[in-house]
């Protein structure tokens, strides 16, 4: 009877769902913004450290969580690019540059998701946090 037990309770944790899911449409973004420290900027392209001032860096964390395997989010996915949008403008910056996201699971997902991950309207999170730095033209762009 336990090996069977045993093996009904790896099988639960195996199969564990729990998680959350969210996407960014850079688009939605006001200013053009590059994964590199090189930016195209009004036909011309500028370089960090060579014609480029770096006004602010942006770094923020955002919690997503999701039920039904993740399938219905149940945060807004907008919020990212709220804060992205109102930093450029606040930091009168012509573009963002670095930019990269980072993901990891919540801590709700491997304690309580290993065992209950297997029930639908278990909820799930993650965690994204959104990383660049807001520039300026500071010189001739090549």
């Amino acid at each position: 009877m336990k090996p069977r037990f045993l093996s009904l309770i790896v099988v639960c944790v195996s199969i564990n769902c729990a998680g959350a899911r969210s996407s960014i449409k850079m688009t939605d973004i006001k200013a053009p913004v590059s994964l590199s420290p090189v930016i195209r900027l009004k036909g011309k392209i500028y370089i960090k450290n060579d014609n480029l001032q770096v006004k602010k860096t942006f770094d923020q964390e955002f919690s997503y969580w999701g039920i039904l395997y993740s399938f219905v989010p149940l945060s807004d996915s907008q919020a990212a690019i709220a804060a992205i949008n109102t930093s450029l403008a606040d930091s009168k910056a012509d573009g963002m540059i670095n930019f990269k996201v980072t993901v990891k699971h919540c801590g709700l997902n491997g304690l309580t998701g290993a065992v209950l991950g297997i029930i639908p309207f278990m909820p799930g999170c993650l965690t994204a946090r959104y990383q660049g730095e807001m520039v300026a033209i500071s010189g001739e762009g090549k």
